[in-house]
């Protein structure tokens, strides 16, 4: 059975995202410092910035239109080409200036939003490693403690025992269900980048 291309390039992106979370954070099973690194754009500023976007897209709407009711002037004869264009002119260049100061404040935006974003996957990702750590931790004791009874009992009985392990399908519905677990936090992440 052949997947479909988005199911392809969603598992290859969350084992990518998992291998280098995995690779950076852990090292040979010691758990490495993680180098904290300050935020470029903190929340109050991210916040001021929304709020200036929104303010200078309203001001670029009334110069849009200011400069639409000029043309219409002209077209009624109201005013001469020479009045509309130098008046124009005038709106025009302020509506450079008010293109210039949003395009900046959009990339403030996308920058909080993506250290955020960032963030809150990275504290994701911890947070399932460690819990798997940690489950993996208790596997092993338990791993140990099996593995000294079958010790004892094949000293005792002096014939081979087989080694019963636990079935496939309790060990792949964790898989899946931590698999479920990740897309959903993805697609969380996803439908806060499209808003």
């Amino acid at each position: 059975m052949i997947a479909d291309p988005l199911s392809m390039l969603i598992g290859g992106g969350v084992g990518v995202v998992a291998g280098f979370l995995f690779s950076r954070y852990y090292k040979r099973g010691e758990r490495t410092e993680r180098k904290v690194v300050e935020r470029t754009v903190d929340d109050y500023e991210l916040n001021r910035s929304k709020r200036e976007i929104r303010a200078l897209m309203l001001e670029k709407e009334l110069l849009s239109s200011a400069l639409m009711k000029l043309y219409e002037a002209e077209s009624e004869g109201r005013i001469g080409r020479e009045d509309r264009e130098r008046l124009s002119r005038k709106y025009r260049e302020k509506l450079k200036e008010v293109d210039g100061r949003i395009n900046s404040l959009q990339l403030v935006v996308e920058v909080g939003e993506l250290e955020r974003l960032k963030k809150e996957l990275t504290d994701l990702f911890e947070g399932k490693l460690a819990e798997i750590e940690k489950r993996l931790e208790e596997a092993r004791k338990r791993m140990k403690v099996e593995e000294k009874i079958e010790v004892k009992e094949e000293k005792r009985e002096e014939r081979p025992k087989r080694v019963e392990r636990k079935p496939k399908s309790e060990a792949e519905e964790k898989v899946m269900e931590l698999r479920k677990e990740v897309l959903d936090a993805l697609k969380e992440l996803e439908r806060i980048d499209v808003e």
